[in-house]
């Protein structure tokens, strides 16, 4: 390996722990030699002091004695506090040295650690945006066999990878939006409607709650973007999203519509079977929409509902329990069969067959 391939990378550059030299013992033979030279000057110490202390101070053996092994006790007991000194040094530069050693062993552990947990979020990637092409071929493929996989790989693309799942949940909408495919007759495809109404059974199921009210949907804080789709018995009951947008919607068959969404629009939406919409918990807009059969509305809203110029050929019910805090006010509306008439609702300008409608306007 070249001086700069080295340079250019800092972890191959690194010292290895394990190399750092520890502080090395004194040898064998220099302390027994340390030690003899110690006891051979602290007997010629103590004899000189014996003698010295015997002839001039005239001092009796045994005090002599002990005066001689008080004078050389001494130096002997400094020698023992710097060996004890000496000793606690290198244990102490001893741990120093290992709590680097295990410093540097948690630097090399966490580099690779970030690197591998880099290389598998890089893998995982790779892996979920290779399904999103497959999945989104297969839902472009001819056979309804092979759409039906596609649609189901995508909705499991969107519960698995987070970061892109409204990108997977608009390509589902997506598919909705598209022309219905038809047999060489003119009629509708059968197989095309089987697989959009799994799509559309998909879209619920990833909207509605997985267990009790409290729990989150697999799709949590997503966008349901259906405009212009033509839906058939579209049913979504206790789910959540954060916006939804029904704009010129046709919706086929019977509906229920029961979800805690921020934001509803259904402007120019068409129902065309009875309808059953509730639990809209932020501004909802109803501008232009026509009802063929029987509607049942129950708003809940910290706002007031806007209702324009809306069709009824059907029966209207309206939920009393949340006219008492949120009164509807219909602006042109049509009505075939007499609208619900209380102290909770207002009609400005609208028509009942045809006959304008005297106006109601609630006071607060």
């Amino acid at each position: 390996m070249t001086t700069s391939s080295r340079m250019s990378s800092p972890e191959l550059a690194r010292p290895d722990p394990s190399d750092r030299p520890d502080p090395a013992p004194a040898k064998l033979w220099t302390l027994i030699l340390g030690v003899a030279l110690a006891v051979v000057l602290a007997v010629g110490v103590g004899l000189v002091v014996f003698i010295l202390v015997l002839e001039h101070l005239q001092l009796p053996r045994a005090d002599a004695a002990r005066t001689a092994i008080t004078l050389v006790g001494i130096p002997t007991a400094a020698g023992a506090v710097f060996v004890a000194l000496r000793s606690l040094h290198l244990k102490e530069r001893q741990l120093h040295t290992d709590q680097q050693r295990v410093a540097d062993a948690y630097r090399t552990y966490a580099l690779a650690f970030d690197a591998e947990h880099t290389r598998r979020q890089s893998d995982q990637e790779r892996e979920l945006r290779a399904r999103y092409v497959s999945a989104a071929e297969q839902m472009g493929h001819d056979s309804a066999a092979v759409r039906l996989a596609g649609v189901n790989a995508m909705a499991q693309l969107a519960t698995d990878w987070s970061d892109q799942r409204q990108s997977c949940v608009d390509v589902l909408c997506a598919y909705l939006r598209l022309p219905q495919l038809t047999t060489s007759s003119g009629d509708l495809d059968p197989s095309d409607g089987e697989v959009r109404r799994t799509t559309q059974r998909l879209i619920s199921q990833g909207f509605t709650k997985a267990g009790d009210k409290d729990s989150q949907p697999a799709w949590p804080a997503t966008d349901l973007d259906l405009d212009g789709a033509v839906l058939d018995q579209f049913q979504l009951v206790d789910g959540v999203a954060r916006k939804a947008t029904f704009k010129k919607t046709h919706f086929m068959g019977y509906t229920s519509i029961d979800a805690g969404i921020s934001n509803a629009t259904f402007d120019d939406s068409i129902f065309f079977g009875a309808a059953r919409l509730a639990g809209m918990m932020g501004q909802s807009n109803f501008r232009r929409v026509t009802f063929h059969e029987n509607a049942s509305l129950t708003i809940f809203s910290i706002y007031s509902p806007n209702f324009f110029r809306m069709i009824f050929k059907g029966r209207l019910t309206l939920s009393r329990a949340v006219l008492s805090t949120n009164p509807y006010t219909f602006h042109e509306a049509s009505f075939a069969f007499q609208p619900p008439v209380n102290d909770l609702v207002s009609y400005i300008g609208c028509t009942l067959n045809g006959t304008p409608l005297k106006d109601s306007v609630i006071r607060d």
